[in-house]
């Protein structure tokens, strides 16, 4: 039998997504074209928290 998990320590941000954020964030700072720079990198690499929440969502389905 499977061992249930709590979802709150699975959705509980990581330093992973504390790293994602804040490569984010530094993108967003160059001067205009950091913004646009900052979305493509939350498209190309999703945050880890995503990924988790994925998972999760497929196993309840």
């Amino acid at each position: 039998m499977s061992e249930k998990k709590d979802i709150r320590e699975d959705l509980a941000p990581s330093y992973g997504d504390y790293a994602h954020a804040g490569v984010k964030a530094g993108l967003s700072f160059v001067p205009v074209i950091g913004g646009p720079i900052s979305e493509f990198f939350s498209m190309v690499i999703a945050p880890p928290l995503e990924k988790r929440r994925d998972e999760w969502m497929t196993t309840i389905y």
